[in-house]
């Protein structure tokens, strides 16, 4: 599992930049007028928990969200830092479709299909999470 470890770190280290970017953006655009009156009667971490946050949702659902459809196609990653080993530790769906497609047997065709799937499941994923997230977040 060391290999899914450093591809892991690279990941985080290569989005908290962009993650950091955005919550903090958001935090200096909440409404001032409900953050100055949750100062008066809240301790920190109730400000925290019962205002900021919930303001904060829309931007941590968009984040979650940009997070999961990047981690479906993390082929470059991955090949470039392991080129899908040791073994197949860390081979993902597309990398097995890009080696079994090109590199092994030329099948295309095969890949081509896995694909497809692969984008049938990613579309499937987001619309659920879409309808849980209309349950969650309020934009």
């Amino acid at each position: 599992m060391p290999a899914f470890f450093a591809i892991s770190i690279v990941d985080m280290w290569q989005w908290a930049p962009f993650i950091a970017v955005l919550l903090v953006s958001s935090i200096d655009f909440l409404p001032r007028e409900v953050v100055d009156s949750a100062e008066l009667d809240c301790s920190k971490f109730q400000k925290f928990r019962y205002v900021i946050l919930p303001l904060l949702k829309p931007t941590i659902f968009f984040l979650i969200l940009i997070k999961i459809l990047e981690s479906m196609r993390a082929f470059d990653l991955i090949y470039n830092i392991t080129k899908g080993g040791p073994g197949t530790a860390t081979e993902t769906l597309d990398m097995y479709a890009f080696y079994r497609g090109v590199l092994w047997s030329g099948e295309i065709s095969y890949a081509s299909a896995m694909s497809v799937v692969m984008l049938v499941v990613t579309i499937v994923l987001m619309n659920l999470i879409w309808k849980v997230a209309k349950k969650w977040v309020t934009f």
